[in-house]
């Protein structure tokens, strides 16, 4: 499960939708189209423009604006190259009621319904409406906001990752959202735990820790721990990578003997975060460690790993410790953090099984990757595998780093006719690849070959009313391929997709 900015106010949501889809094309958009794509009546399309064209004035930036005319529609308008609407994100979200509210729940300084209503300005039952949306996502996290102080209980691990994802969303590392933690004092403790432990992250990934550590001791501070659990010894016991870890960090970390669950989720974090290159040592040598000790994390990934390469595609040698790397952390995620579908940024990666263009594309990945999910559990029986909703956009993101995310796609054959050069048409060819070839299977036949496939590209229109071309799709094209042609072959590609997809299922039934 993810959870968006309507968790704090639904408007805030809308209007933030709606900026981003003005960011997107330099271009006005109707409010017709705005309607269409928000699922907004149009009269609520121009309270929400109208509200983000004042709250844009209220900011006060010279950077940006949105403009509205009324026979054309909105538009957003950059006035530098390099604008960042972060910092006004930040500025909507901070003047929500549920953002305050969250704040206060963050630092336990929630006294009473009645004293927090007075102080902003609301009615009471408008901050119980506010407490109750928190309570309905939250359950779903084993997570509860309790009645009398609103407290937030339940996992204390569920806890950290809820806290760190809202507040990552909105700041990205931006501004200071710990008032009360030193922010010069977590940068020390940061730098020195990762210089002790071995670690150079980049900047970001720094601010990510910082985030982390601030959230830790202001939890600890109102007596919140983690727990070490029971499955984390199979983890850490005779894990020298581990035991370094705490050995090096224990001048910057008082609870390491108190409250080794702390230490021990500080370590997994780490390990999740530590998804690139350059920060993989302490990925590599964790991996080896439960390799060594055959830990049930490490057969997870084997069994992942073995099911890609013999079933869909062969993994390059030189890609290997990458998957199982990555995959690795993939599966430490799934087993320590319960129902959540983005990752520790709170990041949602969908899209991979999604198009930028207008039809949905892929259909057939998602459906396949959650029956290879499901056979991994069968197969192991290990509960990780039951968090499908995480692990899908994950697996299918190491199946587009091997080029295997159209594995499960019908084979669309295209043929090249024109009366173009060789290399015109095999430069047409790689265009077309280059546009659709990451969401369809394709297959390009050679001119004169007999069968002219599913799709025919040409410039001449010749007479092809034969049988032979009964069930092809043949679509005009220009010399050079113009916005018009790729959106007319964009939709027949799905058309035929879709139409080759239902004919699978139908004669497997």
């Amino acid at each position: 499960m993810k959870i968006g900015l309507d968790i704090f106010d639904q408007t805030l949501a809308k209007e933030w939708e709606i900026f981003l889809i003005l960011r997107h094309e330099d271009r006005f958009f109707t409010t017709e189209e705005l309607s269409a794509t928000t699922n907004l009546t149009i009269s609520q399309v121009l309270k929400i423009v109208t509200k983000l064209i004042n709250d844009l004035e209220d900011f006060g930036t010279d950077t940006m604006e949105v403009v509205f005319s009324k026979g054309k529609g909105a538009r957003f308008v950059a006035k530098e190259l390099q604008t960042n609407p972060r910092k006004f994100l930040i500025f909507l979200v901070e003047e929500t009621l549920g953002f305050k509210l969250l704040k206060s729940i963050l630092n336990e300084d929630y006294v009473s319904t009645s004293n927090f209503s007075y102080e902003n300005f609301v009615s009471d039952s408008t901050v119980r409406r506010q407490l109750n949306k928190f309570r309905d996502n939250l359950h779903k996290f084993d997570l509860e906001i309790t009645r009398s102080d609103a407290l937030l209980s339940g996992n204390e691990k569920q806890a950290r990752l809820f806290l760190n994802m809202m507040l990552w969303r909105i700041y990205a590392g931006e501004g200071w959202p710990f008032e009360a933690v030193n922010e010069l004092h977590i940068d020390y403790l940061a730098t020195n735990i990762l210089k002790e432990s071995g670690l150079s992250l980049t900047p970001i990934q720094k601010r990510q820790l910082m985030f982390f550590l601030a959230i830790g001791i202001i939890r600890r501070r109102n007596n919140h721990y983690v727990e070490f659990e029971e499955s984390w010894g199979e983890l850490t016991d005779n894990n020298a990578a581990y035991t370094y870890f705490k050995d090096h960090i224990r001048p910057f970390a008082s609870f390491i003997d108190d409250y080794p669950g702390e230490v021990a989720l500080l370590f997994f974090l780490l390990i999740i975060q530590s998804e690139n290159l350059e920060v993989i040592q302490m990925l590599y040598s964790n991996f080896e460690e439960n390799k060594k000790n055959n830990s049930f994390l490490y057969q997870a990934t084997q069994a992942f790993y073995d099911n890609v390469s013999q079933d869909v595609k062969t993994i390059p040698e030189d890609l290997k410790d990458v998957i199982l790397l990555s995959s690795f952390s993939y599966h430490l995620f799934t087993h320590l953090f319960k129902n959540f579908s983005t990752d520790i940024s709170g990041y949602d990666y969908s899209v991979i099984l999604d198009t930028v263009l207008s039809k949905p594309v892929l259909p057939n990945l998602k459906k396949n990757l959650l029956s290879m999910i499901r056979s991994l559990y069968d197969e192991t029986k290990l509960d990780l595998f039951l968090e499908e909703d995480y692990l899908v956009t994950k697996y299918a993101l190491i199946l587009t780093l091997i080029k295997a995310q159209t594995y499960f796609e019908p084979v669309i054959k295209i043929k090249i006719s024109t009366d173009l050069p060789l290399l015109i048409n095999l430069r047409l060819q790689e265009r077309i690849y280059n546009l659709f070839g990451s969401s369809y299977r394709l297959e390009f036949l050679n001119a004169t070959d007999p069968d002219h496939g599913d799709i025919l590209l040409t410039n001449i229109s010749l007479p092809r009313e034969t049988k032979d071309y009964e069930k092809v799709n043949i679509v005009y094209i220009n010399r050079n391929l113009t916005v018009r042609n790729i959106i007319i072959l964009s939709n027949v590609l799905y058309d035929t997709s879709k139409q080759k997809t239902t004919k699978e299922i139908s004669s497997s039934d």
